[in-house]
């Protein structure tokens, strides 16, 4: 059984979300997708907000800013198991 496209992003965004708490986690939205050159692979990128650790008046009047994250996702075309995870630099 080999996984298409769209099965891909859905089991990446799936990874996300279960590795982060959910209410750490807005704005999650596709970035980039691309098959593997040997077609074994399906890399995924996810980007994402987070709240940023901050002691600045903002934190203190309950404003949290945050900060957008990209993670890419390796997943495996055959089985749709997840093979690794990164962060994207930037």
């Amino acid at each position: 059984m080999n996984i298409d496209v769209k099965e891909a992003v859905r089991r990446a965004v799936g990874e996300i979300k279960s590795l982060y708490p959910e209410s750490d986690l807005t704005r999650v939205m596709l970035e980039e997708v691309e098959l593997s050159h040997d077609e074994m692979y399906w890399i995924v990128t996810i980007g994402f907000d987070r709240p940023k650790p901050s002691e600045t008046v903002f934190g203190m009047l309950g404003q949290t800013p945050t900060e957008r994250v990209y993670k890419v996702v390796k997943l495996s075309t055959s089985t749709g198991e997840m093979v690794s995870m990164k962060m994207r630099g930037e």
